[in-house]
């Protein structure tokens, strides 16, 4: 699933590319957003995003020439920023809550420390 999705993302960029530089400028954005809606519409999650590092990577093509681009590479780097945010809170979550049930401290926010008891 991830070659899928690194592969996909291969396509925007090299099409991006080409709108960039084409003389045929219309042609190869229009392709652009098409694979961008593929990408879109790829069934991501947090694990993905992060073992792939594509968000990184899709966050330069928000500085593309081409406004359509520009415009899509924001939208889906929104989209998966909030993945990213959700995949984080649930794994504070889950870490909270196993760290409860053991009895034991763990960082809240990086900053403070809350020391849980059991009983």
């Amino acid at each position: 699933m991830e070659k899928e999705f690194i592969r996909l993302y291969e396509v925007v960029k090299k099409a991006a590319a080409l709108a960039a530089t084409s003389n045929d400028n219309e042609v190869e954005e229009n392709r652009c957003l098409d694979a961008f809606n593929l990408l879109k519409k790829f069934p991501i999650n947090y694990q993905i995003l992060v073992s792939t590092q594509v968000g990184k990577h899709l966050r330069l093509l928000t500085k593309h020439p081409r406004k359509k681009i520009q415009v899509f590479a924001m939208d889906l780097v929104e989209i998966w920023k909030a993945i990213i945010i959700k995949g984080i809170g649930k794994i504070k979550k889950e870490k909270a809550e196993k760290a409860h049930k053991n009895g034991t401290s763990c960082s809240v926010n990086g900053n403070i420390k809350v020391r849980f008891k059991n009983g």
